[in-house]
C-alpha cells in the first residue's frame, strides 16, 4: 500500500491529475490480473465483461480530454 500511494504521489509531478484520477479507475482491473497470474484466482465472464467497460470508457474519456 505505501508503495503505491507514494508511485501515485510521485505520478502527479508528470502527469495531470485529471488523467491520474481516470487511471486510477482501472486498479480493478490490473488487481484482478495480478491476482490470476500470481494466486490462480478465476476471473469470470461477468468479470471480463466489467473490465471491458471499465477499459473502454477509461480509453474514450482520456481520448475526449486530448486537446486537437
Amino acid at each position: 500500500t505505501i508503495l503505491g500511494h507514494t508511485f501515485l504521489n510521485f505520478s502527479l509531478t508528470e502527469i495531470k491529475a485529471s488523467t491520474l484520477s481516470i487511471l486510477t479507475l482501472t486498479a480493478p482491473v490490473m488487481a484482478a490480473f495480478g491476482a490470476y497470474i500470481f494466486y490462480g484466482e478465476n476471473i469470470t465472464l461477468v468479470s471480463v465483461i466489467g473490465f471491458t467497460l471499465i477499459t473502454i470508457s477509461a480509453v474514450l474519456i482520456l481520448q475526449k480530454k486530448q486537446p486537437t
